[in-house]
Protein backbone atom coordinates (compact mmCIF):
# COMPACT_ATOMS: atom_id res chain seq x y z
CA UNK A 1 0.00 0.00 0.00
CA UNK A 2 1.38 3.30 -0.75
CA UNK A 3 2.13 5.83 1.75
CA UNK A 4 2.30 9.33 1.69
CA UNK A 5 3.66 10.18 5.00
CA UNK A 6 6.99 7.57 3.82
CA UNK A 7 7.33 8.86 0.75
CA UNK A 8 11.16 10.31 -0.13
CA UNK A 9 10.03 13.76 -0.50
CA UNK A 10 10.20 14.25 3.32
CA UNK A 11 13.66 12.56 4.01
CA UNK A 12 15.70 15.34 6.16
CA UNK A 13 18.57 14.56 3.85
CA UNK A 14 17.83 14.11 0.36
CA UNK A 15 14.41 15.79 0.40
CA UNK A 16 12.52 18.64 1.50
CA UNK A 17 12.08 17.61 5.46
CA UNK A 18 9.41 16.03 7.63
CA UNK A 19 6.32 16.61 9.34
CA UNK A 20 6.51 19.05 12.02
CA UNK A 21 8.41 17.95 15.16
CA UNK A 22 5.32 16.55 17.42
CA UNK A 23 7.37 18.43 20.71
CA UNK A 24 6.82 21.43 19.18
CA UNK A 25 3.70 23.56 20.20
CA UNK A 26 1.18 24.21 17.67
CA UNK A 27 1.32 26.96 15.29
CA UNK A 28 -1.42 26.72 12.23
CA UNK A 29 -3.67 24.71 10.80
CA UNK A 30 -3.31 22.28 13.94
CA UNK A 31 0.18 21.65 12.97
CA UNK A 32 3.85 22.22 14.13
CA UNK A 33 7.32 23.69 13.03
CA UNK A 34 9.34 21.69 10.41
CA UNK A 35 12.89 20.93 12.48
CA UNK A 36 14.73 19.16 10.20
CA UNK A 37 15.52 19.09 6.55
CA UNK A 38 16.84 22.30 4.16
CA UNK A 39 13.98 24.61 5.41
CA UNK A 40 14.24 23.64 8.97
CA UNK A 41 12.98 26.56 11.13
CA UNK A 42 12.03 28.70 8.49
CA UNK A 43 10.47 31.57 9.60
CA UNK A 44 6.76 32.62 7.80
CA UNK A 45 5.58 35.94 8.13
CA UNK A 46 2.17 35.70 7.37
CA UNK A 47 -0.94 33.24 8.37
CA UNK A 48 -3.30 34.21 5.66
CA UNK A 49 -3.27 37.97 4.67
CA UNK A 50 -2.85 39.10 8.17
CA UNK A 51 1.22 39.88 9.84
CA UNK A 52 1.44 36.49 12.59
CA UNK A 53 5.32 35.20 12.17
CA UNK A 54 5.87 31.50 12.69
CA UNK A 55 7.75 28.69 11.75
CA UNK A 56 7.41 26.79 8.86
CA UNK A 57 4.42 24.33 9.85
CA UNK A 58 3.07 20.81 8.44
CA UNK A 59 0.60 18.64 10.51
CA UNK A 60 0.48 14.97 8.30
CA UNK A 61 -3.00 13.87 8.80
CA UNK A 62 -2.98 10.44 11.04
CA UNK A 63 -2.04 7.11 9.44
CA UNK A 64 -5.64 6.37 9.07
CA UNK A 65 -7.24 9.43 7.44
CA UNK A 66 -3.81 9.76 5.68
CA UNK A 67 -4.45 6.12 3.98
CA UNK A 68 -8.41 6.50 3.36
CA UNK A 69 -8.51 10.12 2.43
CA UNK A 70 -5.04 10.72 0.87
CA UNK A 71 -2.50 8.14 0.24
CA UNK A 72 -4.67 6.27 -1.86
CA UNK A 73 -5.52 9.37 -4.21
CA UNK A 74 -2.07 9.71 -5.07
CA UNK A 75 -0.78 6.06 -5.14
CA UNK A 76 0.16 5.23 -9.20
CA UNK A 77 -3.16 2.82 -9.38
CA UNK A 78 -4.69 5.81 -8.59
CA UNK A 79 -1.96 7.81 -11.27
CA UNK A 80 -2.85 5.18 -13.33
CA UNK A 81 -6.34 5.38 -13.85
CA UNK A 82 -6.38 9.25 -13.81
CA UNK A 83 -4.11 9.14 -17.03
CA UNK A 84 -6.71 6.58 -18.53
CA UNK A 85 -9.37 9.01 -18.21
CA UNK A 86 -10.39 9.38 -21.75
CA UNK A 87 -12.16 13.01 -22.10
CA UNK A 88 -10.47 15.99 -20.77
CA UNK A 89 -13.33 17.99 -18.71
CA UNK A 90 -13.77 14.29 -16.87
CA UNK A 91 -9.44 14.97 -16.73
CA UNK A 92 -9.43 17.96 -14.92
CA UNK A 93 -12.52 17.16 -12.08
CA UNK A 94 -11.06 13.72 -11.26
CA UNK A 95 -6.86 15.75 -11.18
CA UNK A 96 -9.32 18.26 -9.04
CA UNK A 97 -10.50 16.04 -6.40
CA UNK A 98 -7.53 13.28 -6.75
CA UNK A 99 -4.08 14.22 -6.57
CA UNK A 100 -4.70 18.03 -6.36
CA UNK A 101 -6.45 18.26 -3.22
CA UNK A 102 -5.17 15.19 -1.57
CA UNK A 103 -1.41 16.51 -0.95
CA UNK A 104 -2.74 19.82 0.91
CA UNK A 105 -5.22 18.70 2.84
CA UNK A 106 -2.64 15.31 3.79
CA UNK A 107 0.60 17.86 4.60
CA UNK A 108 -2.27 20.43 6.92
CA UNK A 109 0.07 23.60 7.98
CA UNK A 110 1.57 26.14 5.97
CA UNK A 111 0.40 24.04 2.71
CA UNK A 112 -3.21 23.94 3.24
CA UNK A 113 -5.29 24.81 0.21
CA UNK A 114 -7.52 27.82 0.30
CA UNK A 115 -10.49 26.14 -1.55
CA UNK A 116 -13.82 28.09 -0.11
CA UNK A 117 -15.37 31.47 -1.62
CA UNK A 118 -15.09 33.26 1.81
CA UNK A 119 -11.17 32.11 2.29
CA UNK A 120 -12.09 29.06 4.76
CA UNK A 121 -11.71 25.36 4.50
CA UNK A 122 -13.92 22.79 6.85
CA UNK A 123 -11.91 20.46 7.47
CA UNK A 124 -12.19 16.61 8.38
CA UNK A 125 -13.29 16.87 12.17
CA UNK A 126 -13.20 20.46 12.42
CA UNK A 127 -16.22 22.58 12.71
CA UNK A 128 -14.01 26.33 12.14
CA UNK A 129 -12.38 27.50 9.17
CA UNK A 130 -8.59 27.63 8.55
CA UNK A 131 -6.63 30.61 6.84
CA UNK A 132 -3.90 29.35 4.41
CA UNK A 133 -0.61 30.61 4.08
CA UNK A 134 0.47 27.53 0.77
CA UNK A 135 2.72 29.70 -1.15
CA UNK A 136 5.49 29.62 1.74
CA UNK A 137 6.03 25.66 1.97
CA UNK A 138 8.37 24.94 -1.18
CA UNK A 139 6.43 21.38 -1.84
CA UNK A 140 3.96 23.37 -3.58
CA UNK A 141 5.65 24.52 -6.18
CA UNK A 142 7.02 20.62 -6.48
CA UNK A 143 3.88 19.68 -6.48
CA UNK A 144 2.22 22.06 -8.80
CA UNK A 145 5.63 20.67 -11.40
CA UNK A 146 4.29 17.10 -11.21
CA UNK A 147 0.38 18.43 -11.59
CA UNK A 148 1.30 20.48 -15.15
CA UNK A 149 3.46 17.15 -15.88
CA UNK A 150 0.59 14.82 -15.77
CA UNK A 151 -1.85 16.98 -17.61
CA UNK A 152 1.55 17.15 -20.41
CA UNK A 153 1.74 13.21 -20.35
CA UNK A 154 -2.04 13.18 -20.70
CA UNK A 155 -2.37 15.96 -23.68
CA UNK A 156 0.56 13.56 -25.36
CA UNK A 157 -0.52 10.45 -24.92
CA UNK A 158 -3.18 10.64 -28.16
CA UNK A 159 -3.33 12.12 -31.02
CA UNK A 160 -6.04 15.34 -30.80
CA UNK A 161 -5.75 16.22 -26.77
CA UNK A 162 -2.82 18.93 -27.18
CA UNK A 163 -5.53 21.64 -27.16
CA UNK A 164 -8.46 19.99 -25.49
CA UNK A 165 -10.09 22.45 -22.97
CA UNK A 166 -13.79 22.51 -21.96
CA UNK A 167 -16.04 22.68 -18.79
CA UNK A 168 -16.41 25.60 -16.76
CA UNK A 169 -13.89 28.43 -17.77
CA UNK A 170 -13.77 28.84 -13.59
CA UNK A 171 -15.55 27.17 -10.61
CA UNK A 172 -19.23 27.88 -10.12
CA UNK A 173 -18.82 30.58 -12.67
CA UNK A 174 -21.40 28.44 -15.89
CA UNK A 175 -19.35 29.71 -18.37
CA UNK A 176 -18.49 27.29 -20.98
CA UNK A 177 -14.01 27.57 -21.17
CA UNK A 178 -12.73 28.62 -23.94
CA UNK A 179 -8.84 29.12 -25.23
CA UNK A 180 -9.65 32.88 -25.45
CA UNK A 181 -10.13 32.66 -21.85
CA UNK A 182 -7.70 35.21 -20.28
CA UNK A 183 -5.07 34.22 -17.89
CA UNK A 184 -4.50 36.72 -15.10
CA UNK A 185 -1.01 37.42 -14.75
CA UNK A 186 -1.24 39.85 -11.51
CA UNK A 187 2.01 42.10 -11.46
CA UNK A 188 4.16 39.85 -12.51
CA UNK A 189 2.95 39.37 -17.13
CA UNK A 190 -0.13 40.70 -19.06
CA UNK A 191 -3.15 38.73 -19.21
CA UNK A 192 -2.55 35.59 -21.30
CA UNK A 193 -4.81 33.92 -23.24
CA UNK A 194 -5.10 30.06 -22.25
CA UNK A 195 -4.42 28.75 -26.07
CA UNK A 196 -0.95 30.72 -25.75
CA UNK A 197 0.12 28.51 -23.15
CA UNK A 198 -2.03 25.34 -23.65
CA UNK A 199 1.01 23.77 -25.56
CA UNK A 200 4.49 23.28 -23.52
CA UNK A 201 6.48 23.18 -26.75
CA UNK A 202 4.48 26.58 -28.56
CA UNK A 203 3.81 30.02 -27.62
CA UNK A 204 5.22 32.01 -25.37
CA UNK A 205 6.68 28.80 -23.37
CA UNK A 206 9.17 26.15 -24.49
CA UNK A 207 9.64 22.87 -22.26
CA UNK A 208 8.87 19.20 -22.08
CA UNK A 209 8.72 16.88 -18.58
CA UNK A 210 10.79 13.92 -18.09
CA UNK A 211 8.60 10.47 -18.52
Amino acid sequence: MHDLAKAPIWDSTTGFGGDGNPSEPKTVNDARCVTDGPFANLSVLYYGDESKPHCLSRGLQQPADMAKYFSARVSKDAIAELMATPRYEDFNLNMEHGPHLAMPHAVLGDFLVDTAPNGSFPRIGVDRPVLTTWLVDPVFFLHHAQLDRLWWKWQHAKPGRLREYNGESSHRSGKEASLQDQLEMGTLAPATEVGSVIDTHAGILCYSYAY
